[in-house]
């Protein structure tokens, strides 16, 4: 029967050829570690960011709560004034050209 000592293996991995396949071996790894987190990464930055809308409500819930003071919310419901009128004149404009 054929048994490996430790002296033998560390003959082995001292070779260049062993060496080399190790080298590759962990480089393998590092590129498709890389891979799935910039795909993750890319995923979470290609989601379509939300609707104006739906951030008042988080606001108002948040402002409900007391996380928030009165001068913050209505600050935020301002700004955000200003883009549900272009996010309803933008959806406006959307339906007009596809009825045409």
């Amino acid at each position: 029967m054929f048994t490996l000592e430790w002296s033998q293996v560390l003959d082995f991995l001292s070779t260049p050829t062993a060496q080399s396949i190790l080298l590759v071996a962990v480089l393998l790894v590092m590129m498709a570690s890389s891979f799935y987190a910039l795909r993750r990464l890319r995923d979470q930055i290609n989601e379509a960011p939300s609707a104006a809308s739906e951030r008042l409500t988080n606001y108002r819930e948040m402002h409900q709560r007391g996380d928030i003071s009165d001068s913050e919310y209505r600050t935020i419901k301002s700004l955000l004034a200003e883009e549900l009128q272009e996010e309803l004149s933008n959806a406006g404009g959307a339906d007009s050209d596809e009825e045409a």
